[in-house]
């Protein structure tokens, strides 16, 4: 199934709901969550709210379709994430772009419970799965398309201020 090429103004929707995501992630709310080690029940459940939280903020500034992207990001192809779990291609595209760019991002960073994975080991999780992310969770057709870009990923996440 081929994607369709998006439009500046339907990219810059996207660029705008997973800004949103970053600088949420780092408001005083989130950020004590980040630092601490793996998550408990409750801790997970806060942090999955920044999904509503970024839903409702956006829909309060006239972002439908950012709120959207917001809401859907952590949904998973297979239907078991959050926070509808919302399946297969009801999660919009630009939320499925959003969660494989999430997890390898996720997988690339230190965290206090968890060591910062090389590309390799990033594209071989992807791929097979770790016992917390499972290929079946990613559209199957990006996943695809982001494997066979593995290269190109490589390169650009080296060039990036994450990299450092």
């Amino acid at each position: 199934m081929p994607i369709k090429k998006r439009s500046e103004a339907q990219q810059l929707v996207a660029t705008e709901a997973m800004s949103w995501r970053n600088l949420a992630l780092q408001s005083s709310r989130y950020q004590r969550l980040n630092k601490t080690h793996k998550l408990d029940t409750i801790e997970f459940a806060q942090l999955a709210y920044h999904t509503l939280a970024g839903e409702n903020w956006l829909q309060q500034h006239a972002r439908p379709k950012a709120a959207l992207i917001a809401r859907q990001h952590h949904e998973h192809w297979d239907g078991s994430g959050y926070p509808m779990s919302t399946a297969g291609p009801d999660i919009c595209l630009e939320a499925r772009l959003a969660k494989l760019y999430d997890s390898y991002l996720g997988l690339r960073k230190a965290k206090t419970y968890a060591q910062a994975n090389d590309h390799a080991t990033s594209i071989n999780k992807l791929t097979y799965g770790d016992g917390y992310l499972q290929p079946s969770q990613f559209d199957p057709h990006l996943l695809e398309r982001f494997l066979n870009a593995k290269q190109a990923i490589a390169t650009l996440y080296s060039l990036s201020d994450l990299a450092n």
